[in-house]
């Protein structure tokens, strides 16, 4: 997206210094524009009473798994998402339960205002 595309060009100009406001807004904006369709993680949450009764099972997140390997590949092992701190591609073997709370759990849940397990409890 052009944000971020301005945000690097901005790191380039102020030899790599800029705000972290800048930064995470050009990230948010970012996270933003990708419209995913997250219907295969659940599209009817159902309502677990008390947290303790919210472990994700091994199928549940097998799914997630799935999830971000379908999502996951520019063709060169790199992913679309980048680390909100360092800018950085993320790619599987950086990825980790941070960046699935930023890229995928959060954005998946918001709108039901739901746990992640309780969207795909369905």
């Amino acid at each position: 997206p052009e944000e971020v595309s301005s945000l690097f060009a901005a790191l380039d100009r102020t030899h790599g210094r800029i705000s972290r406001e800048a930064f995470t807004a050009a990230l948010q904006e970012d996270r933003a524009s990708e419209q995913l369709d997250f219907s295969s993680l659940g599209v009817v949450p159902v309502h677990i009473e008390g947290a303790h009764r919210r472990g994700i099972s091994l199928a549940q997140l097998g799914r997630i798994s799935e999830f971000v390997r379908r999502h996951a590949d520019l063709g060169n092992g790199r992913m679309p998402w980048r680390d909100v701190r360092t800018g950085h591609f993320l790619s599987l073997d950086t990825l980790n339960l941070h960046h699935l709370c930023y890229w995928v759990i959060v954005p998946a849940t918001t709108g039901f205002g739901c746990s992640m397990v309780e969207l795909m409890s369905t």
